[in-house]
């Protein structure tokens, strides 16, 4: 290795000039910027996610404190508990508790068995359409997650090879020459990550929410479908 270039390495940053991050982004090629651009899109994306189903997952998790307390409370009836959840749009039991009462007010049959059945049916239905709509735009955050380190590998490998090809032309090992380059790339490699860390983290943090959630409507369901028929035989 050439002496300039061990001398320039044993030198502290300050010693060779400081580059910062918005000026190696405005002086990498257009490939770079145009992954640097993607990344940071994504990124933002994710927090736009991040923060629409924190707010999600918050008042639902205080509606669906306020049906369990109603529905324990001794002697409240169903149609009760029916008016109370006609406000609620974020607890999957307001949901439940909708499309299972209006339809067991609707059904004529005599036979309670049936309408137990045909009800259970339609909660199911309707659980499976919450758990949708729980898990929408969680895709966005996997992808984000698995794809970002990719992308910026991509910027990476672009500026390591921008940086071979300058040293071609021009002839010279010096370090200034070969430093703006790997600095790119590092730039991009590190915009991947903060892109992609977050978008995992995020999206185990909200399946495994999803799934509590999934599991609660189940248990709720059970319970409704009991004070349903207790209702019928009263």
């Amino acid at each position: 290795m050439p002496a300039n270039i061990l001398v320039a390495l044993g030198q502290p940053v300050a010693a060779r000039g400081n580059i910062s991050i918005i000026e190696l982004i405005l002086s990498a090629s257009a490939a770079v910027q145009l992954v640097l651009l993607l990344l940071i899109g994504m990124s933002v994306a994710t927090w736009g996610i991040i923060f629409l189903k924190s707010q999600t997952f918050r008042r639902a998790a205080l509606e669906s404190q306020d049906i369990r307390h109603e529905m324990s409370q001794e002697g409240a009836s169903l149609a009760d508990l029916r008016d109370m959840v006609d406000d609620f749009r974020d607890a999957p039991e307001a949901e439940l508790i909708r499309d299972g009462f209006d339809l067991w007010t609707r059904l004529r049959t005599p036979s309670t068995a049936d309408r137990v059945r045909m009800v259970s049916n339609a909660i199911e239905r309707t659980s499976r359409q919450e758990v949708i709509r729980l898990e929408r735009h969680l895709t966005l955050l996997a992808t984000t997650g698995s794809a970002a380190p990719f992308i910026g590998l991509f910027g990476t490998v672009w500026g390591i090879m921008n940086t071979f090809a300058a040293l071609g032309s021009s002839g010279s090992t010096s370090l200034s020459v070969v430093a703006p380059g790997i600095a790119e790339a590092l730039v991009a490699t590190a915009v991947g990550l903060v892109a992609a860390i977050p978008a995992v983290m995020a999206y185990n943090h909200y399946v495994q929410r999803v799934r509590i959630a999934s599991s609660d409507m189940e248990v709720f369901a059970s319970e409704f479908i009991d004070r349903l028929e207790q209702s019928a035989s009263n």
